[in-house]
């Protein structure tokens, strides 16, 4: 698993950037012009995300990260998981006014986040525990924004979620 796409998000702190492309994730470090690029911008955070299909095409508009440019900035999300009834959230969603452009899970899961957020400093966690509640799905994600990151599981604890911190680093 893992060898359909792969993507990257990193941030300096003010300004979130993805990078997507076929392949492993361990063949995005062997691009030395994409490693000089990263660097060059002196990440902050860094999030790698492989993507074998269950739900969607294996094309690039459906690898992840995903990601919604938003006027308050750029917000994306990695996930490994499924959405128990796709198509029943999907139709849920769009009878709201969103529109989905890829056939992907994740993109539903950030739309939920989205949707269920509102102003003020802890926005997007209200949108993660309306989506924890709302949406019946098996997953472990990450969200992040240009200067902060949550990463969360659903409520049954299905899928694995690994992190680590090392000194002050997370």
């Amino acid at each position: 698993r893992g060898d359909s796409w792969i993507g990257i998000a990193y941030s300096d702190g003010t300004f979130l950037r993805t990078e997507k492309r076929a392949g492993w994730i361990t063949s995005i470090f062997g691009d030395q012009v994409l490693v000089k690029k990263i660097i060059d911008r002196t990440p902050q955070m860094l999030f790698g995300q492989t993507r074998f299909p269950t739900c969607g095409d294996s094309t690039k508009i459906n690898a992840q990260p995903y990601y919604l440019r938003l006027p308050q900035g750029m917000l994306t999300l990695g996930s490994n998981g499924d959405l128990y009834d796709y198509d029943a959230e999907c139709a849920r969603q769009k009878s709201l006014g969103i529109k989905h452009i890829t056939t992907n899970d994740a993109e539903v899961q950030l739309s939920e986040i989205w949707l269920s957020s509102h102003d003020g400093e802890m926005r997007y966690h209200n949108g993660i525990a309306q989506l924890m509640r709302s949406v019946p799905a098996s997953f472990a994600s990450w969200l992040a924004t240009e200067d902060s990151v949550d990463i969360f599981r659903d409520t049954f604890g299905n899928r694995p979620l690994y992190y680590m911190v090392v000194g002050n680093y997370f």
